[in-house]
């Protein structure tokens, strides 16, 4: 073993605490024969901002960090992300929410990526109102786009994982967004089309798989 880089660990660990799963699988992989037992899973958040937001509305058990169970758990976000600035919100891809209240990202901006739980439904009215967002990426299970969803928005990358275009509930979902590519999946590009989201103005769909993020 003395040629070892690493000391052998062998045996098994149990964490009452947390821990992040990056973290982990790097410990792992130095450390092929150790058992560690986690107590939960932590998420790592790009952005120190969104983790204080997160930790602040959801923490349940004060521990300063936003496990997955409590990230499950949260059935129903507001507006506390709405006119702020951030880097990434594509951690609330791991979340169980099934409702964003109107203008929940309204003014909004965020130089990465929002990423929508697979939970949703729904898109509100208002939701990206004013947002401006390098990329959105929408769950296959959105079947409904509400009112001024994306009314006035300014985004370079907008996913929509359904093969079935979303309804739409007025007409004003799309009015006067400012959207560089709208990548759908391959099969269905013509069906978005064909749907006539913005009423005369040309959107820019594409095929997913050119999408390069």
């Amino acid at each position: 073993y003395g040629n070892d880089p690493y000391p052998v660990l062998d045996g098994t660990i149990n964490l009452t605490t947390g821990a992040y799963r990056d973290t982990y699988d790097a410990l792992m992989t130095h450390y092929p024969k150790l058992k560690l037992n986690i107590a939960k899973w932590w998420i790592r958040f790009e952005d120190p901002e969104v983790k204080r937001i997160c930790v602040e509305n959801w923490d349940k058990d004060g521990d300063g960090e936003l496990s997955m169970e409590e990230a499950a758990a949260v059935s129903s976000i507001g507006t506390m992300f709405a006119k702020k600035t951030f880097t990434s919100l594509k951690e609330l891809g791991q979340f169980g929410t099934k409702v964003f209240m109107p203008k929940a990202f309204e003014g909004v901006n965020v130089s990465g990526s929002i990423i929508m739980p697979g939970t949703l439904k729904n898109l509100s009215d208002g939701c990206f109102f004013k947002a401006t967002v390098n990329t959105i990426d929408i769950p296959s299970s959105v079947t409904l786009i509400q009112g001024t969803c994306f009314m006035d928005s300014k985004i370079e990358n907008l996913i929509f994982r359904s093969s079935t275009p979303p309804k739409l509930y007025g007409y004003w979902e799309f009015m006067r967004a400012q959207i560089g590519h709208i990548y759908v999946p391959d099969e269905s590009v013509e069906l978005y089309k064909a749907e006539k989201w913005n009423y005369g103005q040309t959107l820019p769909f594409v095929p997913l798989s050119e999408y390069q993020g």
